[in-house]
């Protein structure tokens, strides 16, 4: 049986928002906030160091520093806009509903993506992206609140929520079925990142 051997000379592919400045060895990614935080996001852009020379490193540092920040100028997006969101009590019906809303968005998403097409670049970047996202969701499934990753998860579902105008609080008896039940969380929370 012959042997197969790597092929000598691939280079990764570089995701979006990354660069390695020409002074520089390091990885570092560079992002500016979306036009539709522009009322509320002072900043012209973020930029910061992977710390990293390896790209292969670097990927997973930097595509985690761009998700938060993403979240972080949604979240100063929202606060300053009159939220549409009332208070709801959590019932089946309420699960049902954010579940399915965000799973019908991630599917038209995906719809978009596919009619518009994805360079191999922007395609790699989103898979990457969504490895992060399974582990994270993965964790906080497994182990709940003692996850690091709980209070992201538990944020992108609020913000979603929000979205939908249902303004959801943790205290609620039923929220750990909306976000623990693992076919729920499963259809809601698995895409949760692709809407940022």
């Amino acid at each position: 049986m012959p042997k197969t051997y790597a092929k000598t000379g691939q280079e990764l592919e570089v995701p979006k928002y990354f660069y390695q400045p020409t002074n520089s060895s390091v990885w570092y990614v560079r992002l500016v906030p979306p036009k539709h935080t522009a009322h509320a996001v002072t900043e012209r852009e973020f930029r910061r160091s992977t710390g990293q020379s390896d790209l292969k490193l670097a990927k997973p540092v930097g595509l985690t520093m761009v998700g938060t920040k993403l979240q972080e100028w949604n979240a100063l997006a929202r606060a300053v806009q009159p939220t549409r969101a009332t208070l709801t009590s959590i019932t089946d019906d309420v699960i049902r509903d954010i579940c399915s809303e965000r799973l019908y968005s991630w599917m038209r998403t995906d719809d978009d993506e596919r009619a518009s097409g994805l360079s191999e670049e922007e395609f790699q970047s989103v898979e990457d992206f969504c490895r992060l996202t399974d582990t994270a969701m993965r964790s906080a499934l497994s182990r709940g609140k003692a996850s690091t990753h709980w209070p992201n998860v538990v944020d992108s579902l609020l913000d979603w929520a929000v979205d939908l105008g249902y303004q959801l609080e943790t205290a609620d008896a039923r929220f750990p079925d909306l976000v623990l039940r693992p076919p729920i969380f499963r259809a809601c929370a698995s895409q949760m990142s692709r809407g940022l």
